[in-house]
């Protein structure tokens, strides 16, 4: 993909705040010293959450496409939020976006990514200086506006749920807001494709985007939906099939429609299992000649399965 962009370097302008540009840390975005409306929490696979403190410092990063007095679209975008611990280099949580186009929901994938750094954190576990990289998540941005002002700057609001777990199990999630001036020249970035969290259109998010839609290709599969007997979880409760009518079925692994009564299972009457019969009572399953229906011969054999061997005269 072609690109030409500048990034924007964060301009702020805070009532009875001097603008203060601090230098970057290994995160790599410059850091300010404004007041900043975000709040996270770590929870650890083994249960434990913890709450990130004050927001001491953020860093904003973007590239914007726009041209002849249009309204500027930002199209990359890099946020660290830097939880205000001993060193600003050892706490912190970054999102990065390659491609950016509005509102929606953006996956943790190869054009977006999470990380984070908790060592010396207040009132976080320390992770001994390592930075951590998300390996599923997302980006939920539910408000956004730019705006091209007199001075030259282009003007951003924007609202963002923020979801990533690493391998580890440990999950960072948390939401931010900001309205800032970014800096920055026009410049010509190919748009992108952004989810509307709810692809098949029936009202419910998808489990990726934190929602409850366990299937969000298929419209018939939601939360509340009617469960049938199809092998599906239509209802998206964990479940399968249930709250339905549920019939015996029985292997038949010798073919004659009779199966063994000692292999019997359970499923709704459209879920019949391969190899397995409605009808059991077969007293002798690797012989297809034995069955309830079976002719009585005079073989000492029970032939019908009725506990009786040569009974009805089948020995003359």
């Amino acid at each position: 993909m072609h690109r030409s962009f500048l990034l924007a370097s964060l301009l702020l302008s805070f009532a009875c705040n001097k603008k203060d540009n601090a230098d970057a840390d290994d995160s790599g975005i410059p850091g300010v010293d404004p007041s900043c409306d975000a709040a996270f929490a770590l929870l650890q696979d083994n249960g434990s959450e913890q709450t990130f403190g004050a927001c001491a410092r953020q860093g904003i990063m973007g590239a914007f496409e726009a041209g002849g007095g249009e309204t500027p679209d930002l199209r990359e975008f890099s946020y660290i939020f830097r939880g205000g611990g001993s060193d600003d280099a050892d706490c912190w949580i970054r999102w990065d976006q390659e491609e950016m186009c509005g509102r929606g929901y953006y996956p943790i994938d190869n054009l977006g990514s999470m990380k984070w750094k908790t060592k010396d954190c207040p009132g976080l576990p320390s992770n001994g200086g390592e930075t951590i990289s998300a390996e599923v998540g997302y980006a939920s941005v539910w408000a956004y506006a730019t705006r091209a002002t007199a001075s030259g700057d282009n003007e951003v609001i924007m609202q963002v749920v923020l979801h990533g777990t690493a391998a580890d199990g440990t999950t960072v999630a948390g939401t931010f807001q900001f309205t800032e001036l970014l800096s920055g020249t026009t410049s010509e970035v190919e748009g992108c494709t952004v989810s509307t969290g709810d692809d098949d259109a029936d009202g419910y998010i998808n489990v990726a985007y934190g929602g409850d839609d366990c299937d969000d290709t298929d419209v018939l599969v939601h939360p509340g939906s009617l469960e049938t007997c199809d092998g599906v979880d239509e209802d998206c409760d964990g479940k399968i099939d249930e709250q339905l009518d549920e019939y015996p079925w029985y292997a038949d692994d010798d073919g004659d429609g009779f199966g063994d009564e000692d292999s019997e299972v359970t499923a709704c009457d459209g879920q019949q299992p391969d190899g397995y019969v409605g009808q059991g009572n077969d007293c002798d399953d690797t012989n297809p000649n034995i069955n309830p229906t079976a002719e009585e011969i005079c073989d000492g054999v029970d032939n019908d399965c009725d506990t009786v061997a040569d009974e009805g005269g089948a020995c003359g």
